[in-house]
């Protein structure tokens, strides 16, 4: 996700006055698969409601100089106290035939919709209500990657996407030395999963089957 910046009447980008104050928007277009196979060109986006707030390049100068962690100890001050900050989440649905139908191909990562062309649909509430308790398991040990997607959700032709969705788990892989990472308590899902994985360092399960796959494997 890139951070949203505010912009003056001069195109001038502003700096946010904290992380709270700011939009969030998915580069990549994902598509949404339907259960029988119909799909729809999608654009993430995260709306903040806390509002807009700027600083200006002086203050900025000043906050950067005086404490350079002055946006992450302001996010977690926030949450601390009892004000924890939040952002809507929403999508712009696009028919598949209409991918060049703005005057530019949606799936190049360097482009966005006017959401005037594509209304935002909200889809629900993020709230970052709770602070780390052990900043290394909960925050270091975070594995990211394009590849995590629930049902519904699919990927595009997008070329960067494309080579993210191999580069960022290889980076994963190496950072933790195998696919097991996924078994740490900040990475995996909350629902049961099935999955051929086997062995490998760290791996924390103790698979009874004396084969590989099982046919139910899923």
């Amino acid at each position: 996700m890139a951070q949203g910046r505010s912009v003056s009447a001069i195109g001038q980008p502003r700096q946010p006055t904290t992380d709270m104050h700011q939009d969030g928007f998915g580069v990549h277009t994902f598509r949404f698969v339907t259960d029988d196979g119909k799909t729809k060109l999608i654009k993430w986006h995260w709306k903040t409601k806390q509002g807009k707030a700027s600083l200006v390049w002086e203050e900025a100068q000043v906050l950067s100089g005086k404490n350079a962690d002055f946006h992450r100890q302001d996010l977690f001050d926030a949450i601390a106290s009892g004000n924890p900050p939040s952002w809507e989440l929403s999508v712009q649905i696009v028919d598949e035939e209409k991918a060049l139908a703005f005057g530019f191909d949606l799936l190049d990562p360097t482009k966005f919709i006017p959401e005037e062309l594509a209304p935002l649909q909200p889809l629900g509430l993020m709230t970052l209500n709770k602070n780390p308790t052990n900043y290394f398991a909960e925050t270091e040990q975070v594995g990211f990657q394009p590849g995590h997607v629930v049902r519904g959700i699919d990927f595009t032709e997008d070329p960067l996407l494309q080579g993210r969705l191999f580069s960022y788990l290889d980076t994963q892989l190496n950072r933790h030395g195998g696919a097991n990472f996924e078994q740490l308590p900040i990475n995996r899902p909350i629902t049961p999963i099935h999955n051929n994985n086997r062995d490998g360092f760290g791996q924390n399960l103790i698979h009874k089957n004396i084969i590989h796959c099982r046919q139910d494997a899923t």
